[in-house]
């Protein structure tokens, strides 16, 4: 049945092109995969060996202009088992972000939208985002909508005020139900000077079907010192009223350090004290010629909502590959973003397929994450390593209701991994892949929720024409769970093309 559908499909793509219409950009893509596999179910007791084959076509809808940026992506995944291990089946894959400027320097209207196939958990032993097996597969939907006066509205010559308000929910195929966060935040500020003040205004409110509400209340004012371009030192303080944990009303206090002594080198450090416990901020980057570092550590309350946005684990990649090609040459940052986000969620930077997937919940908590990463650029090989752990404690946030969703196995899920990645230009049109990957997913409460899994890739892809490309690669994936060893061996083909 997959088969006729995806030929209409390719064909309706092929025939779109590109469109440029008033700085609309219309273009689409397509790829097909073939993946023999020993062990396709991912089963440590009933291996079952199949071939999937997978057609992916890709729309892509892009507006650049003064007032309006847009890109949306719409790619569904048919997948077809040769030996019916599991019914063949079509994945939903789409995502959408967009800012329009209404009022001009003033009024903005921000979007973001996606629905993607994910893990049902993260103790599950899958070693990628968009996992094949079908049992073990959740479909998650987020979106948010922010009208924001980002521009400002000058009181006189002594001060400005900026605010936003952003509502967002997120869905869940599974039993994590639905989720919705009502963010509002109004910044009044000083005018700049080597002294100035700010004073913020916030509130956040996370209501879940499951009763797992909360919400956060707070004023703070800060002093800013800024004595020359390259350094800025901040004092906070004001008051904070919650039901994180618990009622909890108290003041809140902090500071922040903001040092960019060259263009190569930044450092960030940002900590308060609230009264259900402490955050922090702290980020590291340093670029020599050839070589990228960055280190970061995160504490603070987040929600479901909150990872599907950002994409868990998919800032690593803004800091680790923004110096490699393709994505260096791209000049807009935003447009950089985007293509790594695409790519990473598409499954098409090798060795990052499993970074760090998003913990499956309807309550806010606590999450405290480390990561450090390091590329290295060279005239044929390119070098890159990362490595995280993010503890994530649902006893610190959001009260009343049931404990569901991955909480529901452990309250406290530590995740950690690494990733070394290595990529040979054999000629301008062809390379070589290799990865090897390590994660460790376990809760604190009971060892029964421990997983691990190693995986190894190994690709060579290359051109085929002026705009397709073809790959043939080996997987090797060892996983641990509480029902035994996963072991896979599998045989990946991928051809894709860009019609235009």
């Amino acid at each position: 049945m997959l088969r006729p559908i995806s030929l209409a499909i390719l064909g309706i793509a092929s025939s779109f092109g590109s469109a440029h219409a008033e700085g609309w950009r219309l273009s689409t893509s397509a790829s097909v995969q073939m993946i023999v596999s020993d062990n396709i179910n991912f089963s440590p007791v009933a291996p079952s060996s199949d071939v999937l084959t997978e057609v992916t076509p890709t729309i892509d809808l892009r507006r650049r202009s003064p007032r309006l940026k847009l890109n949306a992506n719409y790619s569904p995944r048919m997948m077809y088992y040769a030996d019916d291990t599991f019914p063949s089946r079509i994945a939903n894959n789409m995502s959408a972000n967009g800012s329009f400027e209404v009022v001009d320097d003033l009024f903005f209207l921000d979007a973001k939208a996606s629905q993607t196939q994910r893990r049902r958990s993260v103790f599950n032993a899958q070693p990628n985002l968009l996992n094949n097996t079908l049992g073990d597969s959740t479909e998650t939907r987020v979106f948010s909508l922010s009208p924001s006066m980002r521009g400002t509205v000058r009181l006189g010559d002594i001060a400005t005020w900026k605010s936003s308000y952003t509502i967002a929910r997120s869905e869940s195929s599974r039993r994590e139900g639905a989720l919705t966060t009502r963010t509002f935040s109004g910044t009044l500020q000083g005018a700049p000077a080597t002294l100035s003040w700010k004073g913020v205004l916030s509130s956040r409110v996370t209501d879940s079907g499951n009763a797992n509400n909360s919400e956060r209340e707070s004023i703070v004012g800060s002093l800013i010192y800024k004595p020359d371009v390259q350094i800025e030192l901040t004092g906070r303080y004001g008051y904070e009223k919650s039901t994180i944990g618990n009622r909890r009303d108290g003041a809140t206090y902090g500071g922040g350090l903001d040092w960019r002594p060259s263009q190569r080198t930044a450092l960030s450090l940002d900590y308060d004290e609230r009264p259900y416990g402490s955050t922090a901020n702290y980020k590291l980057s340093h670029r020599l010629p050839r070589t990228a570092f960055n280190a970061a550590y995160t504490r603070n309350i987040v929600s479901r909502i909150d990872t599907l946005l950002e994409g868990s684990g998919l800032e690593d990649l803004y800091e680790t590959l923004a110096f490699v090609e393709p994505y260096a040459s791209i000049a807009d940052p935003e447009e950089r973003r985007d293509a790594i986000r695409a790519d990473a969620l598409a499954g098409r930077i090798p060795g990052y397929g499993s970074l760090d997937s998003p913990i499956l919940t309807d309550r806010e908590y606590r999450r405290s994450r480390w990561s450090l990463g390091v590329v290295h650029t060279g005239a044929r090989n390119t070098l890159s390593f990362t490595m995280y752990q993010s503890t994530n404690d649902s006893g610190i946030g959001s009260v009343g209701g049931s404990l569901v969703g991955d909480f529901a196995e452990a309250s406290v899920i530590v995740q950690k991994g690494w990733t070394i990645g290595l990529s040979h230009r054999l000629s301008p049109v062809s390379s070589l892949n290799f990865s090897l990957n390590s994660f460790d997913t376990s809760g604190r409460v009971t060892s029964r929720t421990t997983t691990e899994r190693n995986v190894f890739n190994a690709t060579y892809s290359t051109a085929l024409g002026a705009y397709t490309s073809g790959s043939i690669g080996l997987r090797m994936m060892r996983g641990t769970v509480a029902a035994g060893d996963v072991d896979e061996n599998a045989l990946i083909a991928t051809v894709s093309t860009r019609f235009f």
